[in-house]
């Protein structure tokens, strides 16, 4: 009788990260509102974007053609699988500070593609983009994306009470931070 060998993991493809051009569009207005749906830390609701998907996307391309925003988008063989997107903030407290928003697949999460994201965007933001802070909001319901930052050695720096509306109730919204300089005793 031949020895069964423990199977190991069935490893995801990992995702191909670039900078969309306006050529992605569609796919990327598609991914937008087909993320939305069910993102808890989304400042929007689906229903409040314009019923353009191509104008979706091209306004998130737009916005990164003007040099005020950096988007990147992740793609897993052929299909759309992630964006993430640093919008810088005012000089805030003696620092240049940018906000991290990441949008995942529905049928894609839980696979790495949005660790994959958010490294890529801390690389191009403590990197090229110069941010020395780099703030993440994450809404008090979104366990998997507060998993997420809290591994990756960002600290937590405050809770905004009833911050956010989502399905008419009011959630609370965490602000996470990281620094281009580790701090003492952090990862």
């Amino acid at each position: 009788m031949e020895k069964l060998r423990p199977m190991r993991p069935i490893r995801p493809p990992a995702a191909r990260i670039r900078v969309p051009s306006f050529d992605d569009a569609m796919t990327l207005g598609m991914l937008v509102h087909a993320s939305l749906h069910d993102a808890p830390s989304a400042p929007v609701e689906p229903d409040e974007l314009d019923g353009d998907l191509e104008q979706v996307g091209r306004d998130f391309i737009s916005a990164m053609s003007y040099g005020s925003e950096s988007l990147l988008y992740a793609e897993v063989g052929r299909n759309a699988a992630g964006l993430a997107r640093l919008v810088p903030r005012e000089f805030v407290r003696g620092a240049h500070v940018a906000t991290l928003q990441l949008l995942v697949a529905p049928t894609l999460r839980g696979r790495g593609v949005g660790r994959q994201l958010r490294d890529q965007a801390l690389a191009e933001g403590f990197g090229p983009r110069r941010f020395e802070r780099i703030e993440m909001a994450i809404a008090s319901h979104d366990d998997a994306l507060e998993r997420m930052v809290g591994d990756g050695g960002w600290s937590l720096e405050r809770v905004e009470r009833r911050a956010m509306k989502v399905g008419g109730r009011y959630r609370d919204v965490a602000i996470w931070v990281t620094d281009a300089t580790p701090r003492r005793g952090r990862r």
